[in-house]
């Protein structure tokens, strides 16, 4: 079904439009937060891409989970990209996050087709599985500021093959790897080692 218009409120002074296949969200302040198949556009199944005009602050909860979007322009206004937002995104291959983002939330990615990732040092806080079944991803560089690797973070990531670790990283939580069966070892630095080590033997 090809979209032809609509549009509404989706945040207290954000707005949205859909034109042909195209999501256009401008405004300022905070996107809503939604459930599962909540979102008011998820019926809409031709959308590919997404615009998210500068004065958007965050994106909400499951804002675009299920969508078979390829395309996405996220603005540096942005400092919150909610849990599941991007989940179940299946022609997501790419996405660019912005060095104004803070915050991931849990299953960010989750099952998505992303192939690369790169995880800005501006992230300071993020919550579990993001990346869980991201059966396409191959590389990813997390953020300097990651002091832990959460549980499940790539977990059946089954082609990942090369992770860049932050070097203040002390410690990897169960089933963060789980199922990654590509990933042959792990390249991690004397320092980062040590401390691993020394979190280790004082559990």
């Amino acid at each position: 079904r090809k979209i032809t218009s609509t549009n509404g409120e989706c945040g207290d002074e954000v707005t949205y439009s859909i034109e042909s296949t195209t999501l256009t969200i401008t405004g300022r302040g905070k996107m809503y937060n939604y459930g599962a198949l909540d979102a008011p556009w998820y019926q809409e199944r031709s959308i590919k891409t997404i615009n998210i005009g500068s004065g958007v602050t965050s994106i909400g909860d499951y804002c675009f989970w299920g969508l078979s979007i390829s395309n996405v322009l996220i603005p540096n206004t942005i400092t919150i990209i909610g849990s599941h937002s991007f989940g179940y995104c299946g022609s997501l291959k790419n996405i660019i996050i912005p060095q104004s983002v803070e915050t991931l939330g849990s299953s960010v990615f989750e099952m998505s087709n992303l192939e690369n990732i790169e995880i800005p040092d501006t992230v300071k806080n993020y919550g579990e599985k993001i990346l869980l079944m991201c059966l396409y991803l191959k590389n990813a560089k997390l953020s300097k500021s990651f002091t832990v690797i959460n549980s499940g973070t790539f977990s059946q990531c089954k082609r990942l093959i090369n992770v860049s670790f932050p070097e203040n990283l002390v410690e990897i939580q169960t089933m963060a790897f789980w199922e990654c069966n590509a990933l042959q070892y792990l390249k991690l630095s004397k320092i980062l080692v040590s401390r691993l080590f020394k979190v280790v033997m004082n559990s």
